[in-house]
């Protein structure tokens, strides 16, 4: 049997909680902790889902201050952050039609020989017009905004 990622014992749930109603898919490498209705976000520009991920090159699985920071300065700046996706998008909801659902994703990569962390915030989306690719925007800390589109 396959040992899966998990959230350690003593970790706080509570904050996770705090989020909303949440779930944990996971493997080998990889956690990842999924809220389907946030209510920090309802009222955003289209429903967001919201995805923690860590993966095993960090120490832990577990979600860290940085993370959360990262969520609440999004939510802090939500109507600013989301006016920023969807001008970025506008293009190709001309092309591919509306966004048919989004996620913000927190994204904490680790890097096992040097002990340091990658920390991204995202929107991913699919199109409706494009059910095979997975768009996202990618916030640019230094910027203070969502300023590029990867896919």
């Amino acid at each position: 049997m396959a040992t899966h990622a998990a959230l350690s014992a003593d970790f706080d749930r509570a904050r996770l909680d705090a989020l909303g109603v949440w779930s944990v898919d996971a493997d080998a490498d990889n956690l990842d902790i999924d809220w389907p209705a946030p209510p920090e976000l309802a009222g955003a520009w289209v429903p967001l889902r919201l995805r923690f991920h860590t993966d095993s090159g960090s120490e832990s699985f577990d979600p860290d201050d940085r993370m959360f920071e990262l969520y609440v300065q999004f939510v802090a700046g939500k109507e600013r952050y989301c006016e920023q996706v969807r001008e970025l998008i506008a293009e190709l909801d001309e092309e591919l039609g509306e966004v048919r659902k989004a996620m913000l994703v927190v994204y904490r990569e680790g890097d096992e020989d040097e002990g340091d962390h990658f920390y991204s915030l995202s929107v991913w989306f699919h199109m409706s017009g494009d059910a095979e690719h997975l768009y996202q925007a990618d916030y640019d800390e230094e910027e203070d905004a969502f300023a590029r589109l990867g896919g």
